[in-house]
């Protein structure tokens, strides 16, 4: 048996599932990563009046056609990263019951 059928279950949808605080922690974690990413993101589009420098040989010259192509790249990959897909909830007294 091949590792993708091993763990085809692993990579269907599901509507909820439960956990220890030990994988809320990771979970919340990661929730704060991928917001600080987007913000990050975020607020190099917002200045898109200033040019951009990566380190000490990339600059593209605000209003430059790269610089309008990395602006651009930037947007592409906020769409792409979304939302986290993930939501912690604390459970209902009828969940933690069942």
């Amino acid at each position: 048996m091949s590792a993708s059928e091993q763990f085809k279950g692993m990579f269907e949808p599901a509507q909820s599932a439960r956990g220890d605080e030990q994988m809320m922690r990771v979970v919340l974690r990661a929730q704060e990563k991928h917001q600080q990413v987007r913000d990050q993101l975020e607020s190099i589009v917002a200045m898109k009046d200033m040019g951009i420098r990566l380190g000490d040989d990339i600059e593209f010259e605000a209003g430059s056609d790269l610089h309008k192509g990395f602006l651009t790249g930037l947007q592409i990959a906020l769409q792409f990263m979304g939302d986290f897909p993930l939501k912690v909830e604390e459970a209902s007294d009828e969940e933690e019951d069942a």
